[in-house]
């Protein structure tokens, strides 16, 4: 046994000790992860120096760290996180920059918009490594809890702030923002109010020619409620930031990145699954991840995303004919299961990127907010055609609920308040009989439809001309005899439940029709009834959050907490100290995420002495 290994055994004893007779304490919700690049955003050969790439660069800081870990599509090198800090990959870091912020739109002097950040980076993973992430964005109140669930979770995190300046009335109006690369949280859901953040700062450095040294900046997080010109609103305030300032630092954009998975209930028991494309982000090297029984114990029925896509609502098989249909919320993270509502009948599930919820009962179509503990109404509906549909989905890019209903022949569009914009009746020679599914595929503006009593599916789309939708491909899978589920990828691949096994298609590049993949991402997914694709959203509003205010600009910061990379610092004070092995050792018998030192999946005895070899490395 080595001299380290003994006192580590001597530190193990005594720190169980003290933490059975003081009593384990609550679960902090810490979680970090280290060795995520800090390139610097001003720089030569950018324009205008960088100073206003702070987007870009802090996205590069994320594709960096997937490719050091596994993934080189996505960055233009790769190799141990360590040598992005080598002068030698200056020109590359730079030509990386550079593109990634003109997938982002991002201009040298006023920034750029976090729409446009979205949309760019998710282009850059879709043509680098197609259908293998998505990237959400959510705008607003964030809590610390949230930042939490994202990272323990294994997403890739960027959060921003921003500038909320006084009026001199005793409101405040944001006036641009920054954002950086999360690389820790703790105390996100501890007894104190206050959290710890822990970030990449890209504008840390105004050396134009070097790569300045890997460091973290650390600030104290507190919810803060700010009366504006629009009403009240509420903020996580980085008070560690801008000290001295009456400006505040306030997070309220988080853009995070995530392994695509994909949801499915067990076809004849109360259970469902979620598996992972890749293992890069959830340290899961691919298949299966979780298995969590449902709320009621009873198979799912009908099911979707919530618009986070950490959790989702499904209804269950009724105990009997006569009883009720439970709607259960659900997540998939940890597998906490809310029921919602009981209501008359199954029905198909629609959300929108904003968090809505929408299904029929009794006649109409409704539409419910998700934001609270329990469901509220915000309006409802009576289709015109009399008829519930049988699918439900929303379109994204055109902020449209399509309602297909078979016994009337009619595909429904509605506004986000459930004003009805258009009814196109379903073209002739198709005859999909039995149970309907189907999806949407907003940048072909197509709806693809089949039904379980057939191995065909359908591309629908609406003709210009004739304002009517027509059928561009039908398409006959080998070997099927019904389809119980479509769902399109944010890389546009189509992905088919059928009654022998699941399908997967995409799109030829020339003709634009589908065609059988050779290479599927989820062929081991056992039969069920339906499935679930994970998919990146946002809530972006224009009328809140465009416009200056809302572009990330530079401005010039007072100097903050600033710490060299050292995972040992538990506390993230700048200092490795005892008590960073007694917080580290608490984590540990708490079972929090943050134990897992060597980011293998599980924390072992093996974290221990990993953790204890960088402590006695120092910093």
């Amino acid at each position: 046994m080595t001299t380290h290994q003994s006192i580590a055994r001597l530190f193990l004893s005594a720190a169980f000790t003290v933490l059975t007779v003081a009593g384990l304490a609550q679960a902090q919700c810490d979680v970090y992860r280290d060795g995520i690049p800090d390139f610097d955003q001003q720089r030569f050969n950018v324009p205008n120096n960088g100073l206003n790439y702070c987007v870009p660069t802090s996205g590069c800081n994320l594709l960096a760290y997937i490719a050091a870990h596994g993934d080189y599509r996505v960055f233009s090198f790769f190799g141990p996180a360590g040598e992005f800090q080598l002068q030698s990959h200056v020109a590359e870091v730079t030509s990386e920059i550079n593109t990634l912020a003109g997938r982002m739109n991002t201009d040298a002097n006023d920034g750029t918009n976090r729409d446009d950040a979205r949309d760019g980076l998710q282009s850059l993973l879709n043509s680098r490594a197609p259908d293998t992430y998505t990237v959400s964005v959510v705008f607003g109140h964030i809590r610390a809890i949230d930042l939490y669930d994202k990272m323990s979770d294994g997403r890739m995190v960027m959060i921003c702030y921003g500038f909320y300046q006084p009026d001199g009335s005793g409101r405040y109006s944001r006036n641009g923002g920054h954002c950086m690369a999360l690389t820790g949280i703790a105390d996100a859901c501890g007894g104190s109010l206050i959290a710890k953040l822990r970030f990449r700062d890209p504008d840390d450095d105004g050396n134009l020619a070097t790569q300045s040294t890997f460091t973290s900046r650390v600030s104290n997080a507190i919810q803060e409620v700010l009366p504006t010109s629009s009403g009240t609103i509420q903020r996580l305030q980085l008070t560690s930031l801008g000290l001295g300032s009456t400006t505040l630092r306030c997070l309220d954009t988080v853009t995070s990145i995530r392994a695509a998975h994909m949801v499915w209930p067990w076809p004849t028991q109360g259970l469902w699954s979620r598996a992972f494309l890749n293992g890069i982000l959830t340290q899961v090297q691919g298949g299966l991840q979780q298995t969590y029984p449902t709320g009621n114990g009873r198979p799912i029925v009908g099911s979707v995303f919530a618009a986070d896509g950490d959790t989702m609502f499904y209804t269950t098989t009724q105990p009997n004919p006569n009883a009720a249909t439970p709607l259960y919320r659900q997540s998939v993270t940890d597998g906490t299961a809310t029921l919602l509502l009981n209501i008359n009948a199954p029905t198909p599930l629609a959300t929108d990127r904003f968090g809505d919820l929408y299904f029929h009962e009794i006649g109409q179509i409704k539409r419910y907010d998700t934001s609270g503990a329990t469901l509220v109404q915000l309006g409802g509906v009576t289709p015109n055609d009399g008829q519930m549909p049988d699918v439900l989905r929303w379109d994204d890019v055109h902020d449209q609920l399509v309602a297909i209903t078979q016994s009337t022949r009619n595909l429904l569009l509605y506004s986000r308040g459930l004003a009805l914009l258009a009814t196109h009746p379903i073209p002739a020679g198709i005859a999909p009989e039995g149970t309907l599914c189907g999806d949407v595929d907003p940048p072909h503006s197509a709806y693809i439809v089949g039904s379980n009593a057939s191995g065909f599916f359908y591309d629908l789309r609406v003709n210009p001309l004739a304002a009517a939708l027509s059928v561009a491909q039908s398409v006959s899978i080998s070997g099927v005899t019904g389809i119980r589920s479509l769902q399109v990828g944010d890389g546009g691949r189509l992905y088919v439940m059928t009654n022998v096994g699941e399908r997967e298609f995409v799109r030829n590049a020339s003709s634009g029709l589908w065609e059988p993949t050779t290479t599927p991402q989820f062929g081991s997914v056992p039969i069920t009834n339906t499935m679930m694709i994970s998919h990146g959203r946002d809530n972006y509003d224009p009328a809140l959050y465009s416009g200056p205010a809302w572009r990330n600009v530079y401005v010039a910061e007072p100097a903050s907490t600033s710490i060299r990379e050292c995972p040992a610092d538990q506390d993230m004070n700048g200092v490795v100290n005892v008590s960073d092995i007694f917080l580290y050792l608490q984590r540990f018998f708490n079972g929090s995420r943050a134990a897992d030192f060597n980011v293998s999946g599980s924390a072992t005895i093996q974290d221990i002495f990993d953790f204890l070899s960088a402590w006695f490395a120092g910093c």
